[in-house]
């Protein structure tokens, strides 16, 4: 199956020291890689069928020099680019720049509006600072008449549910449109048990809808909220499913390997080296279902994303309201 979308780790640098993410932990085993325009559009060449290409990975995207020329290389190319970030280098882009680049979607991940919140799970970050810089583009993508503006995802534990609901009227407040409230892994031990989410349940998703009932009209109506909940009960109706079967989307990391979907290290379902293997290696022949999947919340119907409005989650996903 040709592929269709390629997410594409631009390099293994990241000086945040996120708690939640496993960079924090494999840093040390990982070389410093960068990879520029170039040799991105040697990676993608020969599939023909590509339409999107998303940059994100362990590595900030934003710490590789002239990130945004492989954005414009590939967008030049009439491929849709998406670019994560944890915002910590917001000032030295601009909205004329963003424009120029021809990227899709920018997206900034953080916690919480509350500094002591953000503070906790990102302690390099300063969340003042992003949500400045986050106004500044935004006001500067209004006044050149791009109807694009940054993307937020906002990670949901324990301490930062309580803090929800203020996070999404300041981000309203910034020009933010569209907010993912996402549910992740914590895999620092000690760190999780106090913080995790995970598995969602009858009372978290109570409460997470709760949360989201209590926003003022004036700032969810101008914000699209997308919620992502994680460790539901599989559906009895229908057996697993997984959207990235038949293989229509891969994950490449820094080094060239490439995954059949974004699981990042999970060696059992390595499908080669880009660098090291023919072109066949980039339509792997992945016995499906593999044992990484049966733990996957994807395949499994544990993981799911809806669009939420006020009468939405609860009954969306049969629990009680």
């Amino acid at each position: 199956m040709p592929l269709e979308h390629l997410y594409i780790e631009p390099g293994t640098t990241c000086s945040a020291e996120c708690k939640h993410c496993p960079q924090t932990l494999a840093a040390s085993m990982r070389p410093s890689i960068h990879i520029d325009a170039e040799q991105v559009i040697q990676r993608i060449e020969g599939m023909s069928f590509l339409q999107s290409v998303t940059l994100v990975g362990l590595g900030e995207p934003f710490e590789v020099p002239n990130i945004l020329d492989s954005v414009y290389a590939l967008s030049k190319r009439g491929i849709r680019v998406d670019l994560t970030t944890n915002g910590s280098t917001l000032a030295n882009l601009d909205a004329r720049s963003l424009i120029y680049s021809g990227i899709s979607k920018l997206t900034v991940s953080l916690d919480s509006a509350e500094p002591h919140l953000q503070h906790k799970l990102r302690p390099k970050h300063t969340i003042e600072y992003i949500l400045s810089q986050i106004q500044r583009i935004n006001s500067g993508l209004e006044d050149l008449g791009s109807l694009n503006r940054i993307r937020v995802t906002v990670v949901r534990t324990k301490s930062t549910l309580i803090s929800l609901r203020n996070t999404l009227a300041v981000l309203a407040n910034k020009g933010v449109q569209e907010v993912l409230v996402k549910n992740i892994t914590l895999l620092q031990r000690d760190f999780a048990k106090k913080e995790t989410l995970i598995p969602d349940s009858e009372v978290t998703v109570h409460n997470l809808n709760s949360m989201l009932r209590s926003v003022p009209a004036e700032v969810s109506s101008p914000l699209k909220i997308v919620v992502a909940l994680n460790g539901l009960s599989p559906s009895s109706s229908s057996p697993p499913q997984c959207p990235y079967h038949p293989l229509r989307s891969a994950f490449m990391t820094a080094e060239g390997n490439l995954y059949p979907c974004y699981f990042i290290g999970l060696d059992e379902i390595l499908s080669g080296n880009h660098f090291n293997n023919d072109d066949a290696s980039l339509h792997p022949d992945f016995r499906f279902p593999g044992k990484a999947c049966q733990s996957c919340p994807v395949f499994n119907e544990t993981y799911r994303i809806y669009n939420w409005n006020p009468a939405a989650i609860s009954q969306k996903v049969g629990l009680s309201t």
